[in-house]
């Protein structure tokens, strides 16, 4: 990875972070290890303390108790001048030694003496009421003396003394009965405090002692320290790795998801100018066709004969060309499933009406077993006759004269479920696997390759899955078979008269017969003659243009009432051309996209851009009539009010 790939950085950060946090908290540990260090030396020095004042306490009870101890006399231990009112201060044996009382205070202060040369231990005792001048508190006994007065204890801290640390401790002494025999002087009584046992401990002694053990866990410390960052760099190297592996992962995906995107996208402008293309010239073969077959008297038979064959491969070929158009947008996900309240059992009512002229011609007779419980389904009702019409006309076709076709239609857990069969040549169980494949043509191979693209089953499990249904088959070999489709989606019965009424609402009255004054724009002078041949026998006069501007510069001029405007011409489009038309013409004339653009969302796209209605090459007569006619019954009733 480069190291310009911020990535690098966010991940070389990361290392740093988390050798950061490491080094934190092994820094914290070991200053954790220093704090509990500490801790025990003062601790361990504090035991040694209180042990010392508990000694000296003993020791002056027991002085006490007896009423002091004589030692002979020597330049170590002289007689006390602070006893000189005490009887018997001093004695001398019959053996001629000189003996002298040692009361509980002498005798504390010589051990603390001889405690500081052994041990370095020091000890004081002291008071706020003094007899002896040596025995002044310090600052700090002082201190600790006034505080014992406020009901305190116990004092201690570490102090410095002489240039070194010490663990200082000072507990009060107590005034008790044996007390008085030398304090009574001073006015104590039982329960006084009379002063205090200061106890200070050095504590480099002790320091040396926990030292080696408090090395050893830094050096713990250092190693653990090392081992952790051996182990993140190994970590997040591997993480690095991996990251990079990703990336580079995610570098391909997106490449390959350009590269889809771009392909799609030169396939779907190719499927547009394919379709444009096709349904230009197919527009003519279809269109003329029809204009022909409407003249049949001019016709002998034979030429009649070969007016159906244009005309059914012509919409054979269309059927095809949409057939490729629908499957390749089902692939691309751009098909979109327009759901509203369909009523499925009226639809399917209606199914041998549709393919009545198929039946009829081969002779079979077709069967509808509907139930009444099959009400309202959400659903795109073009879509779901797009499915069945496909498997009729495949029953149709794979039945011979004279046998029966059917739907059988009901209502199994809250699911539509339509099956239609046919009692035609069946499938051979190896091929049940394959009919729903794009481009598979299962037939009778004796009887020839089947007619078709082998995308109807195809694109009718892709429709019916983005319905959230499923469709399957059952069939045998030479006994028929039965398609079945699962539709979710029912809806209560009780919004079918409401929805029934607002369909016949909305069908309305049939138009009754208008003319007109119709302007064609379109650069194919074979579709200006189609569209004047349908139209021109309807009663409409028919004006056309060939280029854009011309087409714009004839509707200024002169008035129409409908305008016919391709969308692909040689100057300008015809949304400019439109445009145009509608900025700068004085009264608003209707115009109508007329194009072999025909793929999902167009005629969404030129409604939105302007244009007021829409029709789609080939041309149907019936549709392009209506549509006209339509048009013009509204401007009249407009005009009228």
């Amino acid at each position: 990875m480069s190291e310009s790939n911020p990535a690098f950085f966010i991940r070389k950060g990361f290392t740093l972070v988390l050798i950061g946090l490491w080094t934190v908290s092994i820094i914290m540990t070991t200053v954790l290890d220093f704090y509990q260090y500490n801790r025990e030396i003062k601790e361990t020095a504090l035991l040694h303390a209180i042990s010392a004042f508990e000694k000296d306490l003993v020791y002056r009870r027991w002085v006490a108790f007896l009423g002091g101890v004589y030692a002979e006399v020597s330049d170590y231990l002289r007689p006390n001048p602070y006893l000189v009112n005490v009887e018997d201060r001093d004695v001398t044996t019959t053996g001629g030694k000189h003996l002298t009382l040692i009361n509980p205070a002498y005798m504390t202060r010589l051990v603390h003496e001889l405690g500081f040369i052994q041990y370095g231990l020091k000890g004081h005792i002291t008071s706020l009421k003094l007899l002896r001048p040596e025995n002044k508190p310090d600052p700090w006994e002082k201190e600790a003396l006034q505080n014992f007065e406020k009901g305190v204890n116990e004092v201690s801290s570490i102090e410095v003394m002489d240039d070194k640390k010490y663990l200082r401790m000072m507990r009060p002494l107590i005034t008790e009965g044996n007390c008085l025999k030398c304090h009574s002087v001073q006015g104590y009584k039982v329960g006084d405090i009379r002063g205090g046992i200061s106890v200070s401990v050095p504590l480099e002694p002790l320091r040396l002692i926990i030292r080696p053990g408090f090395i050893f866990n830094v050096y713990g410390h250092i190693i653990l320290w090392g081992i952790g960052i051996i182990g993140i760099w190994f970590a997040t190297k591997k993480l690095r790795i991996r990251l990079q592996e990703r990336d580079r992962a995610e570098a391909e995906l997106l490449k390959s998801k350009k590269e889809a995107e771009s392909a799609n996208k030169a396939k779907s402008i190719f499927l547009a100018n394919m379709s444009h293309e096709l349904r230009t010239p197919l527009n003519g073969i279809i269109g003329f066709s029809q204009v022909l077959g409407m003249a049949p008297d001019s016709l002998n038979e034979q030429q009649l004969e070969y007016l159906d064959y244009i005309e059914r491969s012509g919409n054979h070929l269309l059927a095809m060309v949409n057939d490729i158009l629908d499957l390749s947008k089902i692939e691309a996900g751009k098909i979109e499933i327009e759901k509203k309240p369909l009523q499925l059992g009226d639809l399917i009512s209606r199914f041998p009406s549709t393919v009545k002229s198929l039946t009829e011609k081969k002779k079979i007779q077709i069967e509808l077993n509907i139930s009444p419980d099959l009400a309202y389904i959400e659903g795109d009702d073009v879509r779901i006759k797009q499915v069945l019409y496909n498997l009729l006309s495949n029953a149709i076709k794979f039945t011979d004269p004279g046998k029966r076709i059917g739907i059988d239609a009901k209502v199994i857990d809250k699911q539509a479920v339509i099956e239609v069969w046919d009692e035609g040549i069946g499938i051979a169980e190896d091929d049940l696997e394959k009919v729903f494949d794009p481009f598979e043509q299962v037939g009778n191979a004796e009887a020839g390759k089947p007619e078709g693209t082998g995308l109807g089953l195809a694109i009718s499990r892709q429709i019916i899955r983005l319905h959230g249904g499923s469709i399957t088959v059952e069939s045998k070999k030479g006994e028929g078979s039965r398609f079945i489709i699962n539709l979710p989606g029912i809806i209560t019965i009780g919004k079918r008269k409401n929805l029934q009424k607002n369909e016949k609402a909305a069908r309305g009255k049939e138009p009754s017969e208008h003319r007109g004054t119709i302007l064609v724009i379109d650069d194919n002078e074979i579709n200006i003659k189609l569209i004047a041949a349908l139209l021109e026998p309807m009663g409409f006069r028919v004006y056309s243009e060939m280029l854009g501007q011309a087409g714009v510069n004839t509707a200024l001029k002169m008035k129409f009432d409908l305008i016919l405007m391709d969308i692909q011409l040689p100057d300008m489009s015809g949304v400019e051309a439109m445009r145009q038309i509608n900025e700068k013409a004085e009264h608003k004339t209707p115009i109508i996209a007329i194009t072999a653009y025909a793929m999902k969302g167009d005629r969404e796209h030129y409604l939105k851009n302007g244009f007021d209605g829409y029709i789609s090459k080939p041309i149907a007569i019936d549709k392009m009539r209506d549509t006209i006619e339509n048009f013009l019954i509204r401007k009249k009733n407009k005009s009228d009010n």
